[in-house]
């Protein structure tokens, strides 16, 4: 909301204001029939094929805006994603759209529909003679410097504090803007550390009519921790219920798994609890893992949940959470609900007898309490894929086997079990 004016200019931040047009009049800076009214907030125009009205480009948007990791098995775009240093990633978006509205009209833009009156310009899919020919006097000079841009906010929320990592701007071309056309082979930068990575136009406000948007359900926006060979992050996620094996007390009268699961007679005592291979939603997932990152340790532990302050990422709580012991972890590529455990055991490690149930898949133990130092027992995975079948999503599934040293825990009221995996790069 403008809390005043002068000449039809927000008299709040002026200055900038000034400095966006300057970017925009880069924009139609070779354009013959692009007019040059800027001052009072008047809309920049374009000449129209059938001679009426010219066009007024009334607001520019980007749709469906993300980040991607070109090199990811899938790909799905993610809300976060967990990269090795020197890993590449693309911002990407479906359409980038040029709303252009005749004179004196008033276009709603809701379904994208041209008309005599308004025309939608995609620049990833130029299907109208209007619209190409609009680009190609657009783009003539190419993208301006502060016109679309990747910026980094290293405390995970948007802020001042801020710096640029990518930018469109190209002298006399537009090769990156188009680059970032979904079905394009995508130009990429790279992370250099953690921090909430956004798409955005520098001034997302009005300027007049005119107006900048960038659109989608990740708003353009993810974020991504950088493992590098000097660094090791730790994340949790919330262990849940699996349809066998007998139930993890709770003190609160809750029992997990509920409604009770049937006992194994195959393992006897036996409870399992899992973490589900990762769900896709609207398109995009909550974490996305480069085959250059890998899991090392894991642990499992008990306390009450909790949110990371900074990354806003799940956690236990520090002053509460205790290890637990289970017998080993099983991993299933592809998981149905339903399958046993025992059906589909092969891929297993089997924890030690130490405090923590030490278990590091860079030494899984194949079998029970025979420790395991050569190649063949590193186990290469990340949280979502084996890196072997990185396109077949992985259920992880916690064993706690009385017979083989698994100690089934016993919940407090408000606690919940996590497995804890230590990522490093590979």
């Amino acid at each position: 909301m403008m809390n005043g004016t002068d000449n039809g200019l927000p008299m709040v931040n002026r200055a900038r204001v000034w400095i966006f047009l300057i970017v925009l009049l880069v924009i139609c800076a070779s354009m013959g029939s692009c007019s040059g009214k800027g001052s009072g907030g008047v809309p920049f125009e374009v000449d129209a094929p059938d001679g009426g009205q010219p066009y007024q480009m009334v607001s520019i948007e980007a749709e469906d805006a993300h980040l991607e990791i070109p090199n990811l098995a899938g790909p799905v775009p993610a809300f976060t994603y967990w990269v090795a240093n020197g890993d590449g990633v693309a911002p990407v978006f479906k359409t980038f759209e040029l709303h252009w509205q005749r004179k004196g009209k008033m276009c709603d833009f809701l379904d994208n529909t041209n008309s005599a009156d308004c025309f939608v310009c995609d620049l990833c899919n130029q299907s109208d003679q209007f619209c190409k020919d609009a680009y190609e006097e657009s783009f003539k000079g190419g993208v301006g410097t502060g016109f679309l841009e990747v910026w980094q906010y290293a405390s995970f929320m948007p802020g001042e504090v801020k710096q640029t990592v990518f930018s469109f701007a190209e002298s006399h071309n537009d090769s990156k803007l188009r680059s970032a056309c979904q079905l394009q082979a995508h130009t990429t930068f790279t992370p250099e550390s953690n921090g909430l990575y956004r798409i955005t136009f520098p001034e997302q406000m009005f300027l007049s009519e005119m107006r900048t948007a960038v659109r989608g359900v990740a708003e353009g926006t993810a974020k991504i921790f950088v493992v590098s060979p000097t660094s090791k992050y730790a994340t949790f996620y919330q262990l849940t219920a699996h349809s066998e094996g007998v139930q993890v007390p709770n003190q609160c009268g809750t029992p997990s798994p509920t409604p009770t699961p049937p006992s194994n007679p195959s393992c006897p005592g036996c409870a399992w609890l899992k973490l589900p291979a990762p769900l896709t939603t609207n398109g995009y997932r909550e974490d996305s893992f480069s085959p250059h990152v890998r899991i090392t340790e894991v642990a499992v532990l008990k306390g009450t949940p909790a949110v990371d302050a900074n990354t806003g990422r799940f956690k236990l709580d520090e002053t509460s959470s205790l290890y637990v012991h289970p017998s080993r972890v099983v991993m299933v590529p592809s998981a149905n609900d339903g399958d046993s455990v025992l059906a589909r055991d092969n891929i297993r490690c089997y924890t030690d007898a130490s405090e923590t149930g030490g278990l590091d898949l860079r030494t899984c133990r194949r079998t029970r309490n025979v420790d395991c130092a050569a190649p063949d027992c590193v186990l290469n995975a990340t949280p979502q894929y084996l890196h072997d079948s990185a396109t077949e999503p992985l259920t992880w599934f916690v064993e706690f086997n009385p017979a083989e040293g698994g100690i089934v825990p016993t919940l407090n009221c408000g606690e919940v079990l996590a497995i804890k995996f230590t990522l490093e790069r590979v």
